[in-house]
């Protein structure tokens, strides 16, 4: 079972979260600190619009009991706190688009972004393979490349889920599929 499930909140719905949690722990720099982070990081999303945020799943031990809980059915939604009313309604969050799959993000990342700014993987990973090759002192393929890289994102997922590490292991499976085309 997954430790985490996506949920959508709006940006008014995290700060209640958040100062529901808050208000249980006395005013200084560290409240203070967080409400500038929080702040910061809402400040690209539109009034209204949900984010999707990464929470515990419920039934999963977790150190914060005051983590939302999501619905079981339908897309993943959290309550908003005691008092604080939802800026979506049920309707809404049904319409809202899942989330991409980790799948999804790969391809999306490595046939957009990471290709505009790299280039093509066989070209890139070939590259790599050049350097590591005159570094190592023997042969490293732009597949040997690739293979590495997964090889690298596993040994970071061994002990918890880290989904951008899933990502990071569809993209460089994609490239070497590329590659090898």
């Amino acid at each position: 079972m997954a430790d985490q499930t996506i949920v959508h909140l709006t940006a008014d719905e995290i700060r209640g979260h958040v100062e529901s949690m808050l208000s249980q722990h006395p005013d200084g720099a560290l409240k203070d600190m967080i409400r500038n982070q929080m702040e910061a990081r809402l400040a690209d999303f539109p009034d209204g619009v949900a984010v999707p945020m990464a929470v515990p799943n419920p039934g999963v031990q977790t150190e914060s009991p005051t983590a939302p809980e999501a619905a079981d059915e339908g897309p993943a939604r959290a309550a908003a706190p005691t008092g604080q009313p939802s800026a979506t309604t049920d309707t809404e969050a049904q319409a809202a688009p899942r989330p991409r799959t980790v799948l999804e993000e790969a391809a999306a990342l490595v046939e957009g972004e990471r290709e505009d700014q790299y280039g093509h993987p066989a070209k890139s990973f070939q590259r790599i393979g050049e350097l590591w090759t005159a570094y190592l002192g023997v042969y490293v393929s732009a597949l040997d490349v690739a293979n590495l890289m997964i090889l690298l994102k596993v040994s970071r997922t061994k002990d918890t889920f880290h989904r951008d590490s899933y990502v990071d292991i569809g993209g460089y499976a994609r490239s070497a599929e590329r590659i090898a085309a």
